[in-house]
């Protein structure tokens, strides 16, 4: 049992990273569709993509561009204060090792059972699903000039259903 509960908790700490990097990359993708520099999109998009631009430094210059998103108000009233919560649980998972209820950061702290349990992981993987589809949505909206339907009987009333 405890080693099933193990590779539980460790797939879905792989899914909670990479979930994580997916939505950095839409955040990067927003950010240059956001800055509308068609004469040097290669240039921008290698910069927020591909360069070691931190994490908080384009949540930051997109929070700057985004204050007063209806989408996000809406769907996501705490959209912010979650990203900036859910990064750095990722960077918890992301450099800390052992087994469940027995974790230590790369720099030596031991950190709290609960903080770190199966339960705690899964509550929290939740929260970064909604938001990886709000930033997905965000970015749909950008594109497309309109908000993505939310539910499938909205989808009759988008323009690129009929």
């Amino acid at each position: 049992m405890k080693n099933q509960e193990e590779r539980q908790y460790q797939q879905i700490k792989g899914e909670y990273i990479g979930r994580m990097a997916s939505v950095e990359m839409a955040l990067s993708l927003l950010l240059v569709e956001y800055l509308n520099v068609n004469s040097y999109y290669s240039e921008f998009s290698q910069w927020f993509i591909e360069a070691p631009l931190p994490f908080s430094y384009k949540v930051k210059l997109l929070k700057k561009m985004e204050k007063d998103n209806v989408l996000i108000k809406a769907n996501f009233p705490n959209f912010w204060k979650d990203l900036d919560e859910l990064q750095k649980f990722r960077n918890i998972l992301a450099h800390s090792f052992g087994s469940i209820g027995n974790m230590m950061t790369a720099r030596g702290k031991l950190l709290p059972a609960k903080d770190i349990s199966l339960k705690a992981i899964e509550s929290k993987l939740v929260r970064l699903k909604k938001l990886e589809d709000t930033v997905n949505m965000m970015y749909v909206s950008e594109l497309e000039g309109t908000i993505p339907p939310f539910s499938a009987d909205d989808y009759a009333d988008w323009p690129d259903y009929a």
